[in-house]
């Protein structure tokens, strides 16, 4: 528990910083395409938290259940997580193209997601070590 702090620390950095590239490809896009995205992705974002719910549970219950150890278990954990990542991502920038979303914007939407993601999978590996 000792890198709570530090870890809690680069996730919000992480979340910060994705959230301003964010911010700056939002602003460059039209009226009609903002909203478009919450069509697009409104029923995604229940399906992609339960993905994120379902690996957690799964790392967490085996904390509690020592099915496999703890190494094998978070090695485990983040090659789901990084599948996740590039999953979702993938699925993202196929709805994106497919709508006709300029390329900046897509760019722009994958770094943030990427950086986001990235900095809560260093946030559990630093509480968890």
């Amino acid at each position: 528990m000792d890198n709570f702090m530090p870890a809690f620390i680069f996730l919000l950095i992480g979340v910060f910083i994705s959230m301003i590239i964010t911010e700056r490809a939002n602003k460059k896009l039209e009226m009609e395409d903002k909203a478009k995205l919450i069509g697009l992705f409104s029923g995604q974002r229940i399906y992609n938290f339960g993905m994120l719910i379902a690996i957690f549970s799964i790392y967490f219950m085996n904390t509690q259940l020592e099915i496999i150890g703890r190494f094998p278990a978070l090695v485990l954990y983040i090659v789901l997580l990084v599948a996740y990542i590039i999953f979702t991502n993938y699925r993202a920038q196929s709805t994106l193209r497919k709508n006709g979303f300029p390329d900046a914007y897509i760019r722009s939407h994958l770094i943030a997601t990427s950086i986001r993601m990235s900095s809560l999978i260093v946030y559990f590996i630093l509480i968890l070590l």
